[in-house]
């Protein structure tokens, strides 16, 4: 809307945050250009609102996982929603004998680096 408007320098910072948004667009945009990003920016901000429960959903459900899920949290790279689909596609992690074979069965793992007195950890490998 504001690229059409002739206001095309606003940034992903600018817009990403809700009363920022909602500042520019009051500010800077008028008749149809104003009520069109009013509608927009109303959809986004219900949007944002559904995403954050969703996000509030998967922790409880994370937490509730136990043990397997304090594990891969454990590990490297993996966040809430990666253990979160790791524990939905693998199912029961004790029914793997060693690491390897749900590292296979998964298809990816963290990257570690580890010489010496030196270990650091990268993003996960396929």
């Amino acid at each position: 809307m504001f690229l059409r408007a002739g206001f095309p320098d606003h940034t992903k910072c600018q817009l990403g945050i809700a009363a920022s948004r909602e500042k520019l667009i009051v500010s800077e945009l008028d008749g149809f250009n104003l009520a069109e990003a009013m509608n927009l920016h109303h959809m986004i901000v219900e949007y944002e609102k559904i995403l954050e429960d969703l996000d509030k959903q998967i922790n409880h459900t994370v937490v509730a996982c136990g043990e397997d899920a304090e594990i891969l949290i454990s590990i490297p790279g993996f966040g809430i929603k990666t253990t979160m689909a790791v524990l939905a596609y693998a199912g029961d992690m004790r029914r793997f004998e060693k690491p390897s074979q749900l590292v296979n069965y998964i298809g990816f793992s963290p990257r570690l680096y580890a010489s010496g007195d030196i270990e650091r950890s990268g993003s996960i490998q396929k």
